[in-house]
């Protein structure tokens, strides 16, 4: 540990300032990257929904529009009767404008080779033309592309703004802690009142590096356990906001546990695989479990992987201080929150960040948190 008082200061207040700076991006992967996947979800169902459409469309005389709208034309036996169908309200909207299509068009067209009735002759012109039109419309929506969504801004190279005003941040504005601070908590340019969270996971995550630096001096423990304190904090940032602890965070955890040990940093590779495994398999039965008997899941996918990736950090002496620190936190907050907020026992309340400050708490001071349960077990 280092002097805070003495020599150990200088270092300290840089990983302080550092932490500042990293908790003011944390804070663009909490609101940003939930945002990306969820594009990129969306992005893929409305291909294999658009995808598997088109197949059925094909094979039945179905024309699916850009905006995903299914348009039948279904031509009978006798040729001289042609109907197109569309649903009410339905449009196409590609480059070359907007068409809209009746609910039901039907044009009675004369049998080849026959003479046409004069007395109809305005009627069936008409509805000949409305007809080509349609199909003309049909033909140039499914060439047409589809009105694309935008994808949300990325992590790094899109500068901030406002989410009310959308008026783009200054260097000012944007001085992790103090920013907020000086503006009082409101938007410089709408008076929009600003999300405490920028401020907390900023001064959370220079706490937390401060912490860590001093429990490990300059080391590459260090280091490693500012890597696992960051992603811990956008972890739970996005789990609070979202109830996702996303695959992009998660996995790479688990796998840079598991290259750790093969200095070793922390534990050796036998202790981090077997800890990964029960990590997750422990949680994973307690899931199915819980769903066979109550018809509910209780937890998600990704609290699985997250008690994995602390195991391949800690070894398997970390997993049950973990489960239960997590547990008794979890049912005393959750239950708070319930009765404060007047919420029923079906309210979802994210496990994620319990876990995930359980296991920084067990990082950090893993052996006195031991050495403590032994002495409650003793009494």
């Amino acid at each position: 540990m280092l002097d805070i008082l003495g020599n150990g200061w200088p270092l300290l207040a840089v990983a302080s300032l550092f932490g500042l700076l990293v908790g003011s991006f944390l804070n663009v992967v909490i609101l940003r990257l939930p945002a990306q996947l969820m594009y990129e979800w969306r992005q893929q169902a409305r291909e294999l929904l658009e995808s598997d459409s088109g197949a059925d469309g094909a094979a039945a005389g179905l024309a699916v529009l850009p905006d995903g709208t299914p348009q039948t034309v279904s031509l009978p036996s006798d040729t001289s009767t042609v109907e197109t169908h569309a649903p009410a309200d339905s449009d196409a909207t590609g480059n070359t404008g907007t068409v809209a299509a009746d609910a039901t068009q039907t044009a009675a067209l004369p049998p080849a080779g026959a003479a046409a009735n004069t007395d109809n002759t305005d009627n069936s012109a008409a509805a000949t033309t409305n007809l080509l039109a349609a199909a003309v419309a049909v033909e140039a929506a499914a060439d047409a592309p589809a009105a694309a969504e935008l994808p949300p801004p990325d992590l790094v190279f899109k500068g901030s703004h406002c989410l009310q005003c959308k008026h783009p941040l200054s260097p000012l504005d944007n001085i992790p802690l103090l920013s907020w601070l000086m503006l009082g908590g409101r938007c410089r340019y709408c008076k929009t009142p600003i999300s405490a969270q920028y401020p907390i996971v900023e001064a959370l995550t220079a706490v937390a590096a401060l912490i860590v630096v001093w429990r490990f001096g300059f080391s590459l423990q260090a280091a490693a356990g500012l890597v696992l304190t960051f992603s811990l904090i956008a972890l739970s940032g996005i789990d609070l906001r979202t109830q996702l602890l996303p695959d992009q965070i998660t996995l790479p955890l688990l796998w840079l546990g598991l290259l750790l040990t093969l200095q070793p940093v922390f534990v050796a590779p036998s202790d981090a695989i077997l800890a990964a495994a029960i990590g997750y398999l422990s949680l994973w039965s307690v899931y199915w479990g819980f769903k066979k008997l109550t018809g509910k899941e209780g937890m998600g996918y990704g609290d699985f992987k997250l008690l994995a990736a602390l195991g391949a950090w800690m070894g398997t002496v970390s997993l049950l201080p973990i489960v239960l620190l997590s547990s008794l936190v979890g049912a005393i907050v959750g239950g708070l929150y319930l009765v404060l907020r007047r919420q029923d026992s079906s309210t979802p309340i994210p496990f994620g960040p319990f876990i995930a400050a359980a296991g920084w708490l067990q990082f950090v001071w893993g052996e006195h948190l031991l050495r403590w349960y032994e002495q409650l077990l003793l009494a």
